[in-house]
C-alpha cells in the first residue's frame, strides 16, 4: 500500500489531483485501518476547494487514529480555513496536547485562531509558550506583538516588534507594525 501512497505523493506534488486521488482511494481500500490515505484525501479535497469531504476525510482519520495529533491538527486548519474559529480552537487545543514536544506548530496556528476570536490575552499565553521554545519564531513574535497592541500594551508591543526585526530585518510587515506602534506611543493613542 505504501507505493500507491508514494505514487499518489508523486502525482500530487506534480500537480495531478485526480491521479493522486486515485491512489489515496486505492490505498484506502486496500488498508481501511490506516488514516493516511484519509489525510491525503484531505488534501486533495481542500486543494479543490471541497472543505465539507475535506472534513469528512479527516473525520475518518480522526476516528482511525485518536491520539494522533496530526489528523487532529489538520482538522483544526481545515476549521480555520472554513471560518468556523472556536471549533479550529478546540480542535487545535487537543491535537497540542496529543502532540507533546512537537506541539510548537500547532501552538502557532491556535495563537492565530484565537487572534481571530479576538482573545488576546489567550493568544499572549500560547505564544509565551512557542517563544520559551523558540525564541525566534517568526509567527509567535509577529502574534505577541500584534496581541500585545490590541490589549494597549504598547512599549512591549514596539519592544516585540524591534526584537523580529533583530532576527529579520527585511520583514515589512514587522517594519510596518512597529512603525503603527511607534505612531500610537508618540501621539499617545491606545487602539
Amino acid at each position: 500500500m505504501s507505493s500507491l501512497i508514494d505514487q499518489g505523493l508523486a502525482h500530487h506534488d506534480a500537480g495531478d489531483l485526480d491521479r493522486a486521488e486515485w491512489c489515496y482511494r486505492a490505498a484506502a481500500e486496500q488498508d481501511g485501518v490506516d488514516p493516511e490515505p484519509q489525510k491525503l484525501l484531505a488534501l486533495v479535497a481542500m486543494e479543490r476547494g471541497f472543505a465539507d469531504a475535506a472534513v469528512g476525510h479527516i473525520e475518518k482519520a480522526m476516528e482511525l487514529a485518536p491520539r494522533d495529533a496530526q489528523y487532529r491538527h489538520l482538522f483544526g486548519r481545515i476549521r480555520a480555513m472554513q471560518g468556523r474559529t472556536p471549533e479550529a480552537v478546540e480542535a487545535l487545543r487537543a491535537a497540542a496536547d496529543l502532540a507533546g514536544p512537537a506541539r510548537y506548530p500547532i501552538l502557532c496556528d491556535l495563537g492565530l485562531c484565537l487572534e481571530q476570536l479576538q482573545a488576546w490575552e489567550d493568544a499572549l499565553v500560547v505564544y509565551a509558550e512557542v517563544l520559551g521554545h523558540d525564541p525566534h519564531n517568526i509567527t509567535a513574535l509577529h502574534g505577541k506583538a500584534g496581541a500585545c497592541a490590541a490589549v494597549g500594551e504598547l512599549p512591549r508591543a514596539k519592544a516585540t516588534y524591534e526584537e523580529l526585526l533583530r532576527f529579520k530585518p527585511d520583514d515589512s510587515d514587522a517594519r510596518s507594525g512597529l512603525a503603527q506602534v511607534e505612531g500610537w506611543i508618540r501621539d499617545k493613542v491606545v487602539p
